[in-house]
C-alpha cells in the first residue's frame, strides 16, 4: 500500500504540481507528479509503499521551479521535513529563501504614471516599469543599515526626478519570511517604512492543523496562513495593506471598505473529501485589524450506522460487523469504502439520482441502498447539504424461515438539525 501524502489543496488542486520526496534513511529519491484526472499523487520510478518504509522515517519533500524571478534570477523553492507516522506523511511546505515587498507611497502631491518608475535596489538589482506594489524573491541576507534604494521617475514634464530611500537599520531576511518596506517618494531624503504583515483573529480553534484562505472578494486577491500551534502563522503572498493603496491616494482619504471571507483546509488526507470550513463574508475598512468567529462545514457527512436486530449473539454480532465492507458508489467519484470502524465520509453537496447507492455487505450477504428512494417524513431525500450530518441506521436481522423477501429501509429525522435515515435489512435463510 502507497504512503498517503497530506499536502495543501487550493480549489482541487495541489499548491505545488510536483516535488521530489527522499527518505533521509537510505537516501532513496521518487518524483511525485499530480494527476488531476485520477485525483492522486503518481511516484516515479516507483512510489513510496508500507514494504519500503519504515514508521518513523524522516522524508524532506523539495520543489525546484522550472522559472526565476525575473530581477534576481532567484528561484522559490519550496521543502518540507516530515515524519511518517502511521503510513501518513504530511507535507507542509515552505520558502527556503525570502521575499521582499516593495510599495511606494507617492507624497510629491503630483499625479505620476506608474508604468514611468523604475527602482535601483542598492546598485544590485533593478526593477523597471515598477508598479505601486511589487515582490522579489532573495536569498537569506542582511541588507545592511546605509544600503540605498534609488527611485527614478518621469514626471509630467517628461523629465527624470530622483528620489532616494535609505535604510536606517539593518533588514534581515531569513528564509520563509518576508519584509515589505515602503518607499517613499519625497523632494527630501528618507527612510522606507517597514510595513505589518496583517494577521486576522480568529475567535475558533480547529481540531486540526492545516491552512487558513482569506479571500478579499471585491480584489479578487487571497491569501494564505498556516494554521499550527493552535495559531496562525504568516505565509507567502503576506498581506499587508499597503498592497491595497492606491499609488496616489491614502486609506484616510477614500475610506474603502472589503469584503472578506476565510476558507479552513486540515492537513489530514480526505474521507474522501477534506472537512473544509468557511466563514460568512465580514466587511472591513481598509487598515483595520479584522478576524473571523464563525465557520460552516463546506460539505456534508454521511455516517452508516450497524445494529445488531433479531438472532445474534453480541458475540457474533460484532465478529460479523468487523467483517463487514459498506461501499458509497455514485454518491463519491470514485467509489468510496468506509474505513473500519468509522463508517462514515466527508461527501460534496450534491443532487441524490439513481445511481447514488450504499452497497453493504454482511454476514456473507449483499445489500443494496438506494439513496433516491429513502423518504423523510413523507418527502423524497433529495439532495445533500453542506453544513448538513446524514445517519443512515441498519440494523441487521437474522431470521431463520421457509421463504425470503427483500428488506428496506425506513427514515427519520432527528429534531436537532441532524438528518437521520434509519430503518432495517432482514437476512432469511431456509431452515
Amino acid at each position: 500500500k502507497e504512503i498517503s501524502l497530506g499536502i495543501q489543496f487550493m480549489e482541487d488542486n495541489p499548491v505545488i504540481p510536483f516535488f521530489t520526496l527522499e527518505n533521509e534513511r537510505n537516501g532513496k529519491q521518487v518524483t511525485y507528479t499530480y494527476s488531476s484526472s485520477g485525483k492522486k499523487w503518481n511516484g516515479s520510478p516507483q512510489a513510496f509503499t508500507a514494504s519500503n518504509t519504515v514508521e518513523g522515517d524522516v522524508f524532506k519533500a523539495t520543489y525546484i521551479p522550472d522559472i526565476s524571478d525575473e530581477v534576481t534570477g532567484v528561484k522559490n523553492v519550496l521543502q518540507a521535513t516530515s515524519t511518517l507516522n502511521n503510513n501518513f506523511l504530511p507535507l507542509v511546505f515552505g520558502q527556503v529563501n525570502s521575499t521582499l515587498t516593495l510599495n511606494i507611497q507617492n507624497n510629491t502631491g503630483e499625479i505620476i504614471a506608474l508604468k514611468d518608475i523604475q527602482v535601483d535596489l542598492w546598485g544590485k538589482y533593478s526593477i523597471s516599469d515598477f508598479s505601486s506594489s511589487q515582490s522579489i524573491l532573495l536569498e537569506p541576507q542582511v541588507i545592511k543599515k546605509g544600503s540605498v534604494i534609488g527611485i527614478s521617475v518621469r514626471n509630467a514634464s517628461q523629465e527624470i526626478d530622483f528620489y532616494s530611500n535609505k535604510i536606517e537599520n539593518d533588514i534581515v531576511l531569513e528564509k520563509n519570511r518576508g519584509v515589505s518596506l515602503i518607499l517613499k517618494l519625497s523632494k527630501s531624503n528618507t527612510t522606507p517604512e517597514i510595513d505589518k504583515i496583517i494577521i486576522p483573529d480568529l475567535d475558533t480553534e480547529f481540531t486540526e492543523e492545516g491552512y487558513l484562505v482569506v479571500n478579499v472578494e471585491d480584489l479578487q486577491k487571497r491569501y494564505t496562513y498556516r494554521y499550527e500551534g493552535k495559531k496562525l502563522i504568516e505565509t507567502i503572498p503576506y498581506f499587508y495593506w499597503s498592497n491595497f493603496t492606491g499609488f496616489n491616494f491614502h486609506f484616510d482619504d477614500l475610506n474603502p471598505v472589503y469584503r472578506m471571507s476565510a476558507v479552513f483546509t486540515p492537513d489530514a488526507e480526505g474521507n474522501p473529501e477534506k472537512d473544509m470550513m468557511v466563514s460568512p463574508v465580514i466587511t472591513v475598512k481598509g487598515g483595520d485589524e479584522f478576524g473571523f468567529s464563525e465557520f460552516t462545514h463546506s460539505n456534508s457527512l454521511l455516517e452508516v450506522r450497524l445494529l445488531m436486530g433479531e438472532n445474534y449473539t453480541n458475540e457474533e454480532w460484532e465478529k460479523k460487523k468487523k467483517e463487514s465492507t459498506i461501499i458509497l458508489s455514485g454518491i463519491c467519484s470514485p467509489d468510496y469504502q468506509l474505513k473500519k470502524g468509522v463508517y462514515n465520509a466527508v461527501i460534496r453537496p450534491k443532487i441524490i439520482t439513481n445511481n447514488d447507492i450504499i452497497k453493504l455487505h454482511i454476514d456473507n450477504t449483499d445489500y443494496t441502498i438506494n439513496l433516491s428512494t429513502i423518504r423523510i417524513n413523507g418527502e423524497l431525500l433529495t439532495r445533500f447539504e453542506k453544513d448538513k450530518s446524514y445517519v443512515i441506521t441498519v440494523t441487521i436481522d437474522r431470521l431463520k424461515t421457509e421463504w425470503t423477501a427483500h428488506g428496506g429501509v425506513a427514515v427519520a429525522i432527528s429534531d436537532w438539525g441532524v438528518v437521520e435515515a434509519k430503518g432495517s435489512l432482514k437476512k432469511y435463510e431456509s431452515r
